[in-house]
Protein backbone atom coordinates (compact mmCIF):
# COMPACT_ATOMS: atom_id res chain seq x y z
CA UNK A 1 0.00 0.00 0.00
CA UNK A 2 1.34 3.46 -0.86
CA UNK A 3 1.37 6.44 1.51
CA UNK A 4 -2.38 6.94 1.57
CA UNK A 5 -3.81 8.73 4.57
CA UNK A 6 -7.54 8.84 5.12
CA UNK A 7 -8.62 10.69 8.24
CA UNK A 8 -12.21 10.26 9.37
CA UNK A 9 -12.53 10.18 13.18
CA UNK A 10 -15.53 7.81 13.18
CA UNK A 11 -13.80 5.03 11.22
CA UNK A 12 -11.85 2.17 12.73
CA UNK A 13 -8.26 1.57 11.65
CA UNK A 14 -9.45 -1.53 9.78
CA UNK A 15 -12.09 0.48 7.86
CA UNK A 16 -9.50 3.11 6.93
CA UNK A 17 -7.09 0.44 5.66
CA UNK A 18 -9.89 -1.25 3.67
CA UNK A 19 -11.01 2.03 2.06
CA UNK A 20 -7.44 3.09 1.22
CA UNK A 21 -6.60 -0.33 -0.23
CA UNK A 22 -9.73 -0.26 -2.37
CA UNK A 23 -8.99 3.28 -3.59
CA UNK A 24 -5.50 2.26 -4.66
CA UNK A 25 -7.00 -0.38 -6.97
CA UNK A 26 -10.12 1.52 -8.01
CA UNK A 27 -11.25 2.62 -11.44
CA UNK A 28 -13.75 5.18 -10.18
CA UNK A 29 -15.76 6.54 -7.28
CA UNK A 30 -19.43 7.41 -7.12
CA UNK A 31 -21.64 9.34 -4.71
CA UNK A 32 -25.41 9.75 -4.83
CA UNK A 33 -25.26 13.06 -2.96
CA UNK A 34 -27.12 11.59 0.01
CA UNK A 35 -25.39 8.62 1.68
CA UNK A 36 -24.21 6.06 -0.88
CA UNK A 37 -20.47 6.12 -1.60
CA UNK A 38 -19.07 3.50 -3.98
CA UNK A 39 -15.49 2.66 -4.84
CA UNK A 40 -15.74 1.15 -8.33
CA UNK A 41 -13.25 -1.64 -8.92
CA UNK A 42 -13.47 -2.44 -12.64
CA UNK A 43 -14.22 -0.82 -16.01
CA UNK A 44 -17.37 -2.85 -16.61
CA UNK A 45 -18.82 -1.68 -13.30
CA UNK A 46 -17.83 1.93 -14.07
CA UNK A 47 -19.71 1.68 -17.39
CA UNK A 48 -22.73 0.23 -15.57
CA UNK A 49 -22.76 3.21 -13.20
CA UNK A 50 -22.32 5.58 -16.13
CA UNK A 51 -25.22 4.08 -18.11
CA UNK A 52 -27.49 3.66 -15.10
CA UNK A 53 -27.44 7.39 -14.34
CA UNK A 54 -28.46 6.59 -10.77
CA UNK A 55 -31.86 5.24 -11.84
CA UNK A 56 -31.84 2.99 -8.77
CA UNK A 57 -31.75 6.14 -6.62
CA UNK A 58 -34.21 8.18 -8.65
CA UNK A 59 -36.80 5.38 -8.58
CA UNK A 60 -36.90 5.57 -4.77
CA UNK A 61 -38.63 8.27 -2.75
CA UNK A 62 -35.65 10.61 -3.11
CA UNK A 63 -36.17 13.98 -4.74
CA UNK A 64 -33.55 14.10 -7.55
CA UNK A 65 -33.24 17.86 -6.99
CA UNK A 66 -32.15 17.32 -3.38
CA UNK A 67 -28.79 15.74 -4.19
CA UNK A 68 -26.00 15.89 -6.74
CA UNK A 69 -24.71 12.59 -8.10
CA UNK A 70 -21.04 12.27 -8.88
CA UNK A 71 -19.16 9.64 -10.84
CA UNK A 72 -15.44 10.17 -11.27
CA UNK A 73 -12.41 8.25 -12.52
CA UNK A 74 -9.70 7.58 -9.93
CA UNK A 75 -6.15 8.51 -10.93
CA UNK A 76 -3.29 6.06 -10.35
CA UNK A 77 -2.00 6.17 -6.73
CA UNK A 78 1.31 7.66 -7.94
CA UNK A 79 -0.51 10.52 -9.70
CA UNK A 80 -0.34 13.82 -7.81
CA UNK A 81 -4.15 14.10 -8.11
CA UNK A 82 -4.75 10.84 -6.23
CA UNK A 83 -4.80 12.76 -2.93
CA UNK A 84 -7.80 14.72 -4.27
CA UNK A 85 -9.70 11.42 -4.51
CA UNK A 86 -9.06 10.73 -0.83
CA UNK A 87 -10.09 14.28 0.10
CA UNK A 88 -13.28 13.89 -1.95
CA UNK A 89 -14.21 10.63 -0.18
CA UNK A 90 -13.76 12.45 3.15
CA UNK A 91 -15.88 15.37 1.95
CA UNK A 92 -18.62 13.05 0.69
CA UNK A 93 -18.58 11.12 3.96
CA UNK A 94 -19.13 14.26 6.04
CA UNK A 95 -21.66 15.73 3.58
CA UNK A 96 -23.74 12.56 3.75
CA UNK A 97 -26.87 11.94 5.78
CA UNK A 98 -26.56 9.69 8.88
CA UNK A 99 -27.09 6.58 6.75
CA UNK A 100 -23.69 6.98 5.05
CA UNK A 101 -21.86 3.85 3.90
CA UNK A 102 -18.87 3.08 1.69
CA UNK A 103 -19.02 -0.01 -0.52
CA UNK A 104 -16.91 -1.41 -3.31
CA UNK A 105 -18.64 -2.17 -6.60
CA UNK A 106 -17.37 -5.00 -8.82
CA UNK A 107 -19.08 -7.50 -11.10
CA UNK A 108 -22.54 -6.06 -10.26
CA UNK A 109 -21.98 -6.70 -6.55
CA UNK A 110 -19.63 -5.43 -3.87
CA UNK A 111 -18.31 -5.46 -0.36
CA UNK A 112 -19.26 -3.17 2.50
CA UNK A 113 -16.17 -1.33 3.77
CA UNK A 114 -17.92 1.13 6.11
CA UNK A 115 -21.28 0.13 7.59
CA UNK A 116 -24.18 2.55 8.01
CA UNK A 117 -23.89 4.11 11.46
CA UNK A 118 -24.41 7.44 13.18
CA UNK A 119 -21.54 8.57 15.39
CA UNK A 120 -20.94 11.48 17.70
CA UNK A 121 -18.14 12.73 15.44
CA UNK A 122 -20.51 12.88 12.48
CA UNK A 123 -23.12 14.67 14.59
CA UNK A 124 -20.51 17.19 15.79
CA UNK A 125 -19.32 17.83 12.23
CA UNK A 126 -22.87 18.20 10.89
CA UNK A 127 -23.73 20.63 13.68
CA UNK A 128 -20.64 22.75 12.97
CA UNK A 129 -21.50 22.71 9.27
CA UNK A 130 -25.03 23.95 9.99
CA UNK A 131 -23.71 26.73 12.19
CA UNK A 132 -21.55 27.99 9.30
CA UNK A 133 -24.60 28.48 7.07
Amino acid sequence: MTETKLSIPDLTDEEIIDVCSALENAVGIAYDGCHKIYIIMDDAEYQRFLKNDWDQVKEKDYDPESFESMLLKVPHPTDKNFRKTIDLIIEWYFDSCPLVFINTAKDNSGECLVQQTLTKEWEKYAKAKEEKK
